[in-house]
C-alpha cells in the first residue's frame, strides 16, 4: 500500500539525545513526579489510558509546568499514582533537556517521526508531519516558551486538513503554555519537539541540531 505523499521539505538534520547521557532524569515515585538534573522550570507532559468495565477506552492528556524552586528536584503531584497504561516526558524549559518515564518500566521511544517529520509546510512555516492517527504535541525553546496541539487525522487542527492516514502540526497554530509568548513561525536550533501517540503510548522526541 502506497503512503500518502507529505507536503513537507525534511530538516534531515536532527537530533535527539541518546538514554543515559540527559542531565534531566524522571522518576515516578507513588502519585508524584519527580525531576531532577533541573536548570529551570520544567514542562510534565503525559498520556494516560484507562478501560472501563464495559471496554470504554479514556485517554486524557496532562501538561503541567512546575518552577524550579529547589535543586533536590521539580516535583508534580498527580493526586492519585499514575495509571499503568501511561507515559510521561519532562522537558526543562530552560536548557531543553528531556527525560521519560513509565509506571511499568521505560516507554516506547524513538528519536524517528514516522513519515517526514519536523520540516516546513508547502507556505514555508514549521510544521511536524507524522504517519499516525492522532499525536499530541509539544514544542520547547529553551528560554523563550513552549507550545502545544492535539489532533487527529482530518480533525481541524490537522494541517493539512485531509483524512489521509498523516498527521500535521503547524507550528504556528499551537497553543502556548500560560505567559507563553505567541508561537513562531518556525524550528530553530535547540527546540525540543515531543510526540506522543495517545493510541500506542510510543513517544517520538527529537531536537532541532545546533543548540547548547
Amino acid at each position: 500500500m502506497k503512503r500518502p505523499q507529505a507536503l513537507l521539505i525534511p530538516l534531515f538534520l536532527l537530533l535527539s539525545h541518546p538514554g543515559g547521557i540527559n542531565a534531566l532524569e524522571l522518576q515516578i515515585q507513588g502519585q508524584t513526579l519527580i525531576a531532577t538534573g533541573s536548570e529551570g522550570s520544567v514542562a510534565f507532559f503525559g498520556v494516560s489510558r484507562e478501560v472501563a468495565f464495559d471496554d470504554v477506552v479514556t485517554r486524557s492528556r496532562t501538561l503541567e509546568v512546575v518552577p524550579l524552586l529547589s535543586r533536590t528536584g521539580v516535583e508534580l503531584d498527580l493526586g492519585k499514582p499514575p495509571v499503568p497504561d501511561s507515559v510521561w516526558v519532562a522537558v526543562d524549559l530552560f536548557t531543553g533537556e528531556f527525560a521519560t518515564a513509565a509506571p511499568n518500566g521505560p516507554p516506547v521511544q524513538s528519536d524517528t517521526f514516522q513519515g517526514a517529520g519536523v520540516g516546513r509546510g508547502a507556505g514555508g512555516n514549521g510544521t511536524i508531519s507524522d504517519l499516525r492517527a492522532q499525536g499530541e504535541v509539544l514544542v520547547a525553546r529553551p528560554g523563550a516558551g513552549a507550545w502545544t496541539l492535539t489532533l487527529g487525522d482530518g480533525s481541524p487542527e490537522d494541517g493539512d486538513g485531509l483524512v489521509d492516514g498523516q498527521i500535521q502540526a503547524p507550528l504556528d497554530q499551537m497553543a502556548g503554555l500560560p505567559d507563553n509568548p505567541p508561537p513562531p513561525l518556525d524550528f530553530i536550533a535547540g527546540d525540543t519537539v515531543v510526540l506522543i501517540d495517545p493510541l500506542s503510548l510510543e513517544i517520538v522526541v527529537t531536537r532541532i541540531p545546533g543548540g547548547a
